[in-house]
């Protein structure tokens, strides 16, 4: 099967919803693909680079963001295939050296934990060991002084340095640099032209944030080449994330009916593993993909990617086949792409992107259970009650200074216990972030913020 773009009615159709989605959210500029019974529909809308007035077209590179973890997951589920990987054998199984800062922890923590985020310890390390291929293996040995915020498997945790990690375990067991596997088992099977995993010598889009007069700026970039396997530098299309997408949407195979991973890989992939602890970012998650719940009980699976100034949103519907990838540089990509993907899972099927995961705020709760201070690797976090809401006050650290900016804001109690619904400025839907009690005492143990685990460290 070959790909065709033979629907200009469609064309137009969803030109026009992207255009006007874009228009309403503040995107500088934005790419769509769309992907069903081997017709690929295009859209593009506004500027890759607004100073320049350089229009996006469907070739323009974007930021992958965290899409690169899915393409990350998805060579090491071609490892599994091949027999050379267990999704349950153990890190060190692979490589010996192996540890976190926690012994016990780095005794027992398998692939499964790294690609479902549960594997405990603290993966928000930001630190550049230099170019590849060999920063991720001097990564990976640096990542022996990281903490332990959980018994592995007991929580969910977003972790960039575990897809660091795996991409270290690939290149043990194949003797080649993960950015080689990348090219030879996952772009070059799937015709992913359009990825690459630098920006060396290639023009790109800028993404763009609100600056202190409101209008949009450049935003700052920073990759350490060894966290590329997570998200932190590498370049896509619209196009090419659809490819990705219809292995999800077709159980395993190509956009050109190619087999490219089993039905079980599969299935693994995207089998609940851990619910998710807000459903802002994930209903659920599998290894190595989210997991959405959409309206009238339908699981879509994919990926979202967010860097300063630009978001990626993956989605693949395996009941209908239906493959739908976006990237925008700016304004309320959240509010664009609910917008986006309500527009055309209506156009194709029968359900549709649901709400944020509550029914409305509660007044009248006791806050203060939720009061005081937590701490991890990229900030901490300050908890006031003021009133009938909380006010969340983040500060980086030295360590996470490029992963949390300084902010504050307001969070207001939701009738999920525990479910915090926090405000923040340019964004039309709040953030939903959860308080974790262990019912040992009223005090909130955990904040689950940003879809980190944040342990609480004093008042």
């Amino acid at each position: 099967m070959t790909l065709r773009e033979d629907s200009p009615g469609l064309d137009a159709e969803f030109g026009a919803l992207l255009a006007g989605s874009a228009e309403e959210a503040g995107a500088p500029g934005a790419q769509l693909a769309v992907l069903k019974d081997g017709v690929l529909i295009n859209s593009t809308f506004g500027l890759a680079d607004v100073q320049q007035a350089l229009s996006v077209t469907s070739d323009t590179h974007f930021r992958a963001g965290s899409t690169m973890k899915l393409m990350t997951a998805c060579l090491i589920a071609r490892l599994v295939d091949q027999g050379r990987l267990s999704f349950d054998a153990t890190v060190g199984s692979y490589l010996p050296s192996f540890c976190v800062a926690d012994g016990s922890a780095s005794r027992v923590i398998t692939l499964r934990h790294l690609l479902s985020h549960t594997s405990g310890f603290d993966g928000d390390f930001f630190v550049d060991f230099g170019s590849l291929p060999e920063a991720i293996a001097r990564y990976v040995d640096a990542c022996a002084d990281l903490p332990q915020l959980f018994t592995p498997g007991h929580f969910h945790s977003y972790n960039n340095a575990g897809f660091a990690i795996l991409a270290r375990v690939a290149e043990a067991v194949a003797a080649k640099p993960w950015a080689q596997l990348m090219k030879e088992e996952v772009f070059a099977p799937l015709g992913m032209s359009n990825t690459h995993l630098d920006d060396a010598g290639l023009r790109h889009a800028l993404g763009y944030v609100a600056g202190d007069d409101a209008d949009l700026q450049p935003a700052e970039e920073s990759y350490p080449a060894a966290l590329a396997p997570a998200g932190a530098g590498p370049l896509t299309t619209a196009t090419d994330l659809a490819k990705l997408g219809s292995v999800l949407a077709n159980g395993g195979l190509s956009s050109e009916a190619a087999r490219f991973l089993s039905e079980a890989a599969v299935s693994a992939m995207t089998a609940r593993e851990v619910e998710g602890p807000a459903a802002t970012f994930a209903s659920a998650w599998g290894l190595g993909a989210m997991l959405f719940d959409y309206q009238g009980g339908r699981t879509v699976v994919g990926h979202d990617g967010v860097v300063p100034g630009q978001s990626a949103f993956l989605r693949a519907d395996p009941k209908t086949g239906l493959v739908v990838a976006l990237i925008a540089n700016g304004g309320d990509m959240r509010h664009l792409a609910h917008s986006v993907l309500t527009g055309v899972f209506s156009r194709y099927t029968d359900t549709k992107p649901s709400q944020p995961g509550f029914t409305a705020l509660a007044n009248g709760q006791d806050m203060r259970p939720c009061v005081g201070r937590y701490q991890a690797r990229a900030a901490t976090v300050t908890v006031t009650a003021e009133g009938n809401h909380l006010v969340i006050t983040a500060r980086p650290t030295a360590e996470g200074a490029v992963g949390v900016p300084t902010f504050s804001a307001e969070a207001y109690p939701t009738e999920q216990p525990g479910l915090v619904a926090m405000m923040m400025d340019g964004q039309r839907e709040p953030l939903l972030q959860r308080f974790v009690f262990d019912g040992t005492d009223s005090q909130a143990k955990a904040f689950v913020f940003r879809g980190r685990h944040y342990p609480r460290v004093g008042e």
